[in-house]
């Protein structure tokens, strides 16, 4: 294991390789499963931020998101990552949240080699739920990253905090965020279709970008019409050098 860190801590182009080695040495050996949740737990408690730890943080989401990674197995560490999200350390908060979130936007959940079970979706919503309030804005973006997949169709508790969030948040990059992560429904289409009117231009740009590709117009009520007909109204008077490229 130690060799193999070592090798994965140079260069990221030996990643893949390291990836799928490493996939096999867990699946021959159980005690490698082990020994890599033990060097996660270094890696998440490691103090400063450089380009070494980038790499180590890279290759975790290499391996979580690997097609060669054994189902048990990657519930192991997926339990693991979990289970530490709610650290007292601000930075093994972050970093827990990182990693799934770039490990589920690696693999694409919906064509993930591993189909999570219900009982690791409900594990996920219950562990990354709070950190939609945690303190620090890096966890709580992060967090949007992880939960906004878990959405159901249904209005559920994900969504109902992304809404409270789009309309809660002091910084415009966590309501732009928002904007782009919620699930249009019929329910929250009005709570976005409001950031219309946010103090933040880049937040009401957010918006018409995502009812312009994801929402037919029939699904807008004439008072959403009127305010998405005045937005495009005033940007073609006032920027219509920026409307035409």
């Amino acid at each position: 294991m130690d060799t193999l860190f070592n090798d994965i801590s140079r260069s990221v182009s030996t990643h893949q390789r390291c990836g799928k080695k490493l996939c096999g040495m867990m699946k021959n050996d159980e005690a490698m499963v082990g020994q890599f949740l033990l060097a996660i737990d270094q890696i998440l408690l490691y103090s400063s931020s450089n380009a070494y730890l980038d790499r180590l943080m890279k290759f975790i989401v290499r391996v979580m998101s690997n097609s060669d990674l054994e189902e048990g197995n990657f519930e192991e560490i997926l339990k693991h990552v979990c289970g530490r999200s709610g650290c007292v350390d601000k930075t093994v908060r972050l970093r827990c949240c990182k990693i799934l979130a770039n490990s589920f936007s690696a693999s694409d959940i919906k064509n993930c080699p591993i189909e999570l079970s219900e009982e690791m979706c409900d594990l996920v919503v219950t562990s990354f739920l709070p950190r939609l309030r945690d303190r620090f804005q890096g966890v709580r973006s992060e967090a949007v990253g992880v939960l906004g997949r878990f959405q159901q169709e249904e209005e559920d508790e994900i969504t109902k905090e992304l809404i409270r969030m789009l309309e809660q948040e002091t910084s415009k990059d966590m309501r732009k965020l928002c904007v782009e992560n919620v699930m249009l429904t019929p329910r929250t289409i009005t709570p976005i279709v409001n950031r219309l009117r946010d103090v933040s231009w880049e937040v009401r740009l957010s918006v018409l970008s995502t009812l312009f590709s994801k929402v037919h117009v029939t699904a807008l009520s004439p008072s959403h019409l009127m305010q998405v007909t005045k937005i495009i109204s005033f940007l073609t008077t006032y920027w219509g050098d920026f409307i035409e490229n």
